[in-house]
């Protein structure tokens, strides 16, 4: 039996199940069709978990969505940086994809929420929305 071990690192982002252009839902299996098609498109693979969860806003409003994560996996040797780079772009580029009026990252030690903007497509600035956001 063989143990690997890494210092735990967590980077989560959110997102509802609604396209806000067509006021849709799209379903999990699309969700993880573009994960993959991310992935494929990256340098280095880094895997995801996929949870289903609801948010809840007063009586009034409740959505489905998901909590996409990305751990500091053991088996993969990954900087924790290189998780950030990656998890900002999947965000940015599930909100373009899934025409999300906004999407939540949750870092370590921040919160970022990325807006869309309606008039322009944001997923080929991923790797600039990322730099900017650091």
């Amino acid at each position: 039996m063989e143990i690997r071990s890494r210092s735990t690192y967590e980077v989560r982002v959110y997102l509802g199940s609604i396209n806000e252009d067509t006021s849709k839902e799209f379903s999990k299996s699309d969700l993880v069709r573009e994960i993959g098609i991310f992935q494929e498109s990256c340098e280095q693979t880094i895997p995801v978990r996929i949870t289903n969860t609801t948010y809840v806003c007063n009586t009034n409003y409740t959505e489905e969505g998901w909590e996409i994560a990305a751990i500091n996996y053991p088996r993969v040797e990954t900087e924790s940086s290189k998780i950030d780079i990656f998890m900002k772009d999947l965000a940015v580029c599930l909100l373009d994809k899934f025409k999300q009026n906004r999407v939540s990252i949750i870092m370590p030690d921040e919160t970022l929420m990325i807006e869309r903007d309606s008039k322009k497509s944001l997923f080929k600035w991923g790797a600039l929305v990322a730099k900017v956001l650091g």
